[in-house]
């Protein structure tokens, strides 16, 4: 994959698409007591959901990158193509939440549509110029990318679950050690999260084509 070239400043861009996971994470504190529990859980799905729109818009750092020298202003790239993605991904989880409620659009078929948003983001034009070149690279690859799609979300979701199991085991009566653990599961999910979503984001970035 050509985006394995740029691993390390995908790193860093990666650290700015999830900077409000990574805030959220060192910001969390060990529950009170055992019914306080449910809230970290909570907070867990919360930063996975934020990790995939923070995937969305580093696809477009991956983009940005496509067709340069390997580390010749390759993080200043990658950062610029996240800034430039990030609102245009928020409004696509938007639409989605809005679509899903209103069931006009069912809202899994709306994002594999509108997923390429990041890759998109980098051309000229308002943001609907953008969300319009997402959705006619999509449409020629459909199911595909709505695999690629369900990836990220099974990757996401599983990692907030997976760590929940392997790191958090709460008695009946937690002690305070007990307690903590919710704060390390945490961390350790927002780490999991940072290192997987190059990977994640260049999968989907692959699914653009050079030129839209």
């Amino acid at each position: 994959m050509r985006a394995l070239r740029f691993a390390a400043p995908l790193l860093v861009a990666a650290i700015v698409a999830l900077a409000p996971v990574l805030l959220l994470a060192w910001m969390a504190k060990p529950p009170a007591d055992a019914s306080q529990v449910g809230s970290s859980e909570r907070l867990a799905y919360a930063m996975a959901a934020l990790a995939f729109v923070g995937q969305l818009a580093l696809a477009g750092g991956v983009h940005a990158n496509t067709g340069a020298a390997p580390r010749v202003g390759a993080t200043r790239r990658a950062i610029a193509g996240v800034g430039r993605a990030a609102v245009p991904a928020l409004l696509v989880v938007a639409a989605v939440v809005i679509g899903s409620l209103a069931l006009v659009v069912p809202g899994l078929l709306l994002l594999a549509l509108l997923a390429l948003v990041g890759p998109a983001a980098q051309g000229d034009g308002p943001v609907t110029a953008v969300l319009a070149r997402a959705t006619e690279a999509t449409r020629r690859q459909l199911p595909i990318v709505a695999a690629v799609v369900a990836a990220l979300v099974v990757a996401d979701v599983g990692l907030a679950v997976g760590l929940r199991v392997a790191l958090v085991s709460m008695p009946a009566k937690p002690s305070v050690h007990d307690l903590a653990t919710t704060v390390r599961y945490l961390h350790a999910l927002a780490l999991a999260l940072l290192v997987i979503s190059p990977a994640l984001a260049a999968a989907l970035a692959a699914r653009y084509p050079i030129r839209q």
